[in-house]
């Protein structure tokens, strides 16, 4: 049986990486007692797939999990006993059925949309927002590397604010 769970990874679970979430993943199915299924070979591994990767600090309202289980069993048993074995920092959304055809999710993403809220005042935030949108390239230096960050951005929005309120942006 293949299933996909929607949930949340909130500020408990922020500075998790990765691959210690994956972790984490591995332990709860197995606190939930659901029969995992394990790839075949000389080291067996746990069949389970993650949405691409956050980076360190973040948090989300929707990630992907992708599942294996030995057997069917009924989505609502499976539901419950995640739900009561899961960790602090992992927010069960929604876990349903996938066909064994499906790509994995990895594939099928193409986009994230960001929110992200500003701890300090940014002064002309509007005019800065306009000068990025008209912008062909927004050029980045990493590891000795150039990349232009401009085509990953599709939309940008800033969202409303009440006085007081941080400024927050709305990318995708």
């Amino acid at each position: 049986m293949h299933i996909r769970v929607e949930y949340g990874k909130t500020s408990a679970m922020r500075l998790i990486g990765h691959l210690d979430l994956y972790k984490t993943w591995e332990r709860l199915i197995r606190r939930a007692k659901l029969p995992l299924e394990y790839t075949l070979g000389f080291n067996p591994h746990p069949k389970i797939n993650l949405s691409p990767a956050l980076p360190l600090g973040f948090t989300s309202e929707c990630e992907l999990i992708d599942i294996w289980l030995e057997e069917s069993l009924a989505l609502d048993m499976i539901d419950s006993a995640l739900r009561t074995s899961a960790p602090p920092g992992i927010r069960l959304k929604s876990v349903s059925e996938v066909l064994e055809s499906e790509p994995a999710i990895q594939t099928q993403i193409s986009s994230a949309i960001y929110e992200i809220t500003f701890l300090e005042f940014v002064s002309h935030l509007e005019q800065k927002i306009a000068a990025l949108e008209t912008s062909s390239s927004l050029p980045r230096m990493r590891r000795g590397k150039q990349y232009d960050l401009r085509p990953l951005i599709e939309q940008i929005e800033i969202l409303n604010h009440t006085q007081g309120d941080f400024q927050k942006l709305k990318l995708q």
